[in-house]
């Protein structure tokens, strides 16, 4: 849930938000006309998109294209709470900002791959978060003319770290849609414990639309199709590793054990552990 979500707005947009969630949580985050740079304080974080799945530490940060998300933050520990700040980049805000001499970086034709583009820690980012951290301290002293400039700083901050092709390229096609490729989504989300409501956001689909297309590419049901997938790849994960049965029904996207060893064996006529037994 979140706890706590304290905002700086550019006229009718968000600018600049720090949000305090305590995990388990998920959130699903619609950029539709927007690219955001996400910096994480606090606890680990999960960015899922159409075709990736990025986890983010602390100390870390994550520059997202135009899109659909899913955030999860997941309960691996003790720690009651977890911190991000995001920052939104609007196209219109950034043209009004640069007004006719717009940077090279941003009005250039090289065209990016990634849809969500991670950093490491990097020192002049953080001490950009703990600028942002001291304003939120003290709102009072927060005007239109520093947001623009915080907007500007971390704009140069980006493209002087050591990142700074990729985040070049990352900034020039963020404004820029994706076209979606409905099979890689498929095919990227294969093995994980995603709802069929997760997928059609991801592909921006109806849940009907998103089964007509699925029949038509696969000729089956995505409830069949991802089952066989998700125990053959348990099956060969049996023969070839010697991971315990449970973290081979986590890694194909399976969280209860129980589940998964019933389903297995309907599929083998043979419990996993049978199974592996059968491979010595």
């Amino acid at each position: 849930m979140i706890i706590s979500r304290q905002k700086f707005d550019l006229g009718d947009k968000c600018l600049i938000e720090k949000i305090i969630v305590e995990p388990p949580f998920a959130y699903k985050a619609l950029f539709e006309e927007e690219a955001c740079f996400v910096y994480v304080e606090d606890g680990d974080t999960h960015f899922n998109a159409a075709n990736e799945r990025e986890s983010v530490n602390s100390k870390e940060s994550v520059l997202l294209k135009c899109g659909s998300y899913f955030v999860e933050w997941l309960k691996f520990n003790e720690a009651e709470a977890c911190k991000i700040y995001a920052i939104h980049f609007y196209p219109e805000i950034l043209k009004k900002l640069y007004y006719s001499d717009i940077p090279e970086f941003i009005n250039h034709d090289r065209v990016g791959t990634s849809q969500i583009q991670k950093k490491a820690s990097h020192t002049v980012i953080q001490k950009f978060i703990e600028s942002l951290e001291f304003y939120f301290e003290n709102p009072h002293l927060v005007n239109q003319e520093l947001l623009k400039l915080k907007i500007k700083e971390l704009v140069l901050l980006l493209i002087q770290t050591k990142y700074a092709d990729s985040i070049k390229d990352l900034i020039a096609t963020l404004f820029s849609p994706i076209e979606i490729n409905f099979k890689n989504v498929i095919e990227s989300h294969l093995f994980s414990p995603f709802s069929l409501e997760k997928l059609t956001i991801l592909t921006h689909l109806s849940e009907s639309s998103f089964k007509r297309t699925f029949k038509k590419i696969y000729n089956d049901t995505p409830a069949n199709y991802f089952k066989k997938r998700k125990l053959d790849r348990a099956a060969e994960l049996l023969k070839i590793t010697q991971l315990s049965i449970g973290e081979i029904a986590y890694q194909v996207g399976y969280q209860d054990l129980a589940h998964f060893s019933r389903l297995f064996k309907s599929q083998f006529k043979i419990s996993p552990t049978e199974f592996r037994l059968s491979q010595e």
